[in-house]
């Protein structure tokens, strides 16, 4: 049957009557596979063809694997065997109906069990419809059985090509494109801590996951008490789904909506079902064990039924066997004339001669123990790989970051995958960066961008060190900006993280590249980007007609803003709103509350036209703002939907675009907002500069004192750590080094520089004065291996060699120059 028919079987024997729901359908059995290739003579054929294979000699591997691939696709299945399947896919029809949709899955007699998986080295094919197209698919699994790959690890392990069968499961679809899908591990992936269920999630077909080509949702479940006890938001980009295509390729994919991106996946109810059945599925395997088994599962949801399933279970084989008690370290005892540096995956040390191979077609010229020499490795190059003594690559430096992180650019905030697909088409771009020498914020342009699937890891950047919502996802050897002795270094994420420090983001923006906006334009702006509404009547060729509706409630401390908003306006574009009061009718708990709005309009299609297309590009026009103008458009924003309480401002915005312009106002007026997120909002708030800001408010008189809790921050130890003898101010410092507590600039520079000495003042100067400031970053989780991104950036030196990248939430953190030569 193959680990994970076997497994499907004794989960639908034993665990379905305990209420875990699993796909129906039938197997082809690895006597099946025997039968098909003793009947068509490929047994003998594949012994020949694998007799005295050296997998490390990839082009001949390369050559007999196609070979036999071919040769199994294109053999006849014995008739009596293709009356089996069709008779049992009948079968099948008349329960579901006339062509019903099955997954065939490959399941391999040594695939899955405890000590070695096979998982991923064989086809799998979704939305199979059809008898014809069914028996072209198994025949296509059976085929996947001599994958290059698939050959090549079965030699590693030690298994026989032809002990080795190969078992067909068709599965009934689960509707999981309309839905959702996901895997499970019954452990914690990262410490192996056993009373953890993780749960990740993704809209569409489960493959998307399963390939690591997308950040999913995550759920955890304590075993114990049974609850839900974290909740992370994954990016969600795009999904699997199905496709009208002709054939055994019948899925496509497409991006996701951006409900789709806001929303979880999974409802609590529905998360406690999947831990809970996870949980019976290992205590099932840890009793037939004989030992505990950690469990790394597959489940669906049916989007026409909002129904759950468990379509796959095996053993978890990679983290539950790991040996973490043996390191090796290497050193080098001889050196020589370096002629070129990079940074090292790893730390051991390699000799060979160097085989320089641009091209795949070219691998079959690679000789074991030589160092390949490329331009970018792939996955499928994974045969030559395992033989080489190292690997030099110009590009795809291990130092990434996921492909939905964000960075700003000349042309507005962009996903690192974005970029890359429009460099490779010939865009250029300038990126928010940091000049080292003047300490300023500095446009500069990128020189190229890259590709790679590489381990990642999800880090989370605060103040305290305790939030995890913010977060980034990104390799743990990339370099980030910090301090060590008033000096600014880069250093490894992980080392960063092990010593407990904090890392640099920068407080402001670049000058403007463009002519800045209108005070009173974004003013106005920002009032109509959180309060207003444009309306647009499709025609025969666009649009007939327009109109710009600004809603209030007239009342005595509302008239000075609503009077600007219509000023501003009418001196603007020319035309004058008219008012038209209306009544509006709702209902609270039961009871009828009716009362009075006054509608502002304009009727003009050119006007709304011209404002929305203000609004649509707003974070980019955000980029051209003068301090002036960013302020205008913040004590609009305000206006529109913000309020002042409890010393602070509150800004709530649900449109993203919106919320990347108030972030980019914020960051040209040197402020760094705190973000937090209920469902679907951002609540942005601000403490610095409040006066300043407050002053252009229309809406309220509001006068804000000084803010005590500082917000520019720096790590006492990174700063003081080597002078704390003689700065420590009333003995009151030494705590704070010793906890590598933050201090304000402020206090800084009022108490502890006048204690120092003139050179130490003056490094000390330098780093008030700069643009930086510092927050914690603390490991959220382990991702396993994503697609990941990286850019590189001119520079005049190597602390030069950088660029800002953002959190989920917009913090801006200034990071090295991933290329894989710096």
């Amino acid at each position: 049957m193959g680990g994970k028919n076997a497994s499907l079987g004794e989960m639908i024997r034993y665990l379905a009557p305990k209420g875990v729901k699993i796909p129906g359908g039938f197997v082809v059995t690895a006597t099946t596979y025997r039968y098909f290739l003793k009947q068509t003579g490929l047994d003998k054929f594949i012994k020949k063809t694998l007799q005295g294979l050296d997998t490390k000699n990839f082009a001949d591997l390369a050559a007999r694997g196609k070979f036999i691939r071919e040769a199994i696709k294109s053999a006849e299945l014995p008739d009596n065997l293709k009356k089996e399947i069709v008779k049992n896919y009948q079968l099948m029809e008349k329960e579901y109906g006339k062509n019903v949709d099955v997954a065939v899955r490959s399941s391999a007699t040594a695939e899955d069990v405890p000590e070695a998986s096979f998982a991923g080295q064989h086809e799998t094919f979704l939305n199979i419809q059809g008898s014809e197209n069914l028996l072209e698919a198994v025949r296509a699994c059976f085929a996947s059985l001599f994958k290059d790959r698939a050959i090549s690890y079965r030699v590693d392990k030690g298994f026989s090509h032809l002990e080795v069968a190969l078992s067909v499961g068709v599965e009934k679809m689960v509707r999981s494109d309309l839905g959702s899908s996901g895997v499970i591990f019954t452990l914690d992936t990262e410490s192996g801590f056993p009373n953890i269920v993780l749960i990740n999630g993704s809209w569409g077909l489960g493959e998307m996951i399963v390939q690591g080509e997308v950040i999913p949702d995550e759920f955890l479940v304590f075993k114990k008490t049974k609850a839900v006890i974290d909740k992370r938001l994954g990016a969600k980009s795009r999904k699997m789904i199905y496709s009208a295509g002709r054939g055994i390729k019948k899925t496509r994919i497409v991006p996701t909506s951006q409900k789709e991106k806001e929303s979880f996946v999974l409802n609590d109810q529905e998360i406690l079902k999947l831990a809970e059945w996870s949980v019976l599925v290992e205590e099932h395997y840890s009793k037939k064990y004989k030992k505990w088994m950690p469990m790394d599962l597959e489940w669906a949801k049916d989007g026409k039924t909002g129904e759950l399933f468990i379509i796959q279970a095996r053993p978890e084989t990679v983290h539950s066997l790991r040996d973490f008690s043996k390191i090796k370290e290497y050193a080098l005892q001889q050196k020589g004339k370096a002629i070129v540096k990079g940074t090292s995956v790893g730390s051991k040390i390699a000799v060979g001669k160097a085989r320089v191979i641009l091209d795949a077609k070219n691998l079959g010229q690679f000789k074991a123990a030589e160092i390949l020499v490329t331009d970018m490795t792939d996955p499928d190059w994974e045969p030559i790989m395992k033989i080489a003594s190292a690997i030099v690559t110009d590009k795809g430096g291990r130092t990434c970051f996921s492909g939905e992180t964000k960075i700003l650019t000349d042309k507005g905030f962009l996903e690192f995958k974005d970029v890359y697909e429009k460099m490779k088409n010939g865009e250029e771009f300038l990126i928010y960066s940091y000049d080292y020498k003047n300490k300023l914020p500095k446009w500069k342009r990128i020189l190229s961008s890259q590709k790679n699937k590489l381990t990642a890891i999800r880090v989370s950047v605060s103040q305290t060190g305790n939030t995890q919502n913010n977060f980034i996802d990104v390799t743990k050897d990339h370099k980030f900006y910090t301090y060590k002795n008033r000096e600014l270094i880069k250093k490894s994420l992980k080392a960063i993280i092990k010593d407990k420090e904090a890392v640099c983001l920068v407080e402001n923006l670049p000058a403007s590249i463009t002519n800045s906006v209108d005070n009173k334009l974004a003013y106005l702006l920002g009032v109509l980007a959180t309060d207003g509404s444009i309306y647009l009547c499709p025609g025969v060729n666009g649009f007939r007609r327009g109109q710009i509706t600004f809603t209030q409630k007239e009342s005595p401390e509302k008239q000075e803003f609503i009077s600007t908003v219509n000023e501003y306006f009418s001196g603007i574009f020319g035309k004058q709103m008219t008012a038209r009061e209306k009544t509006t009718v709702s209902q609270l708990r039961g009871r009828t509350i009716s009362g009075t709005v006054t509608d502002f309009r304009c009727y003009s299609l050119s006007i709304a036209l011209q404002i929305n297309q203000y609004l649509q590009n707003l974070p980019l026009l955000a980029l051209s703002f003068s301090k002036e103008s960013a302020k205008n458009f913040l004590a609009g924003v305000i206006d529109g939907d913000g309020s002042f309480y409890n010393n602070r401002i509150q800004i709530y915005a649900s449109k993203e675009n919106v919320f990347q312009a108030i972030i980019i106002s914020c960051l040209r007026l040197g402020i760094v907002p705190q973000v937090t997120t209920n469902r679907n909002i951002y609540n942005i708030q601000i403490v610095e500069k409040m006066e300043e800001i407050l002053a252009l408010v229309k809406k309220i008189e509001i006068s804000a004192r000084e803010k005590i809790l500082g917000t520019k921050l720096f790590a006492a130890k990174q700063i003081f750590g080597d002078i704390i003898d003689t700065i420590n101010y009333k003995g009151r410092i030494k705590p704070y080094v010793k906890g590598n507590l933050f201090i304000d600039a402020r206090k800084i520079k009022e108490y502890l520089l006048p204690l120092a000495d003139i050179n130490i003042k003056k490094e000390l100067k330098n780093v008030l004065e700069s643009s930086l400031r510092m927050q914690r970053i603390s490991f959220v989780k382990d991702l396993g291996e994503i697609n990941v991104f990286n850019v590189e950036v001119e520079a005049d030196n190597e602390l030069d060699h950088n660029y800002v990248v953002f959190t989920n939430r917009l913090a801006p953190l200034l990071v090295s120059n991933s290329h894989a030569a710096i």
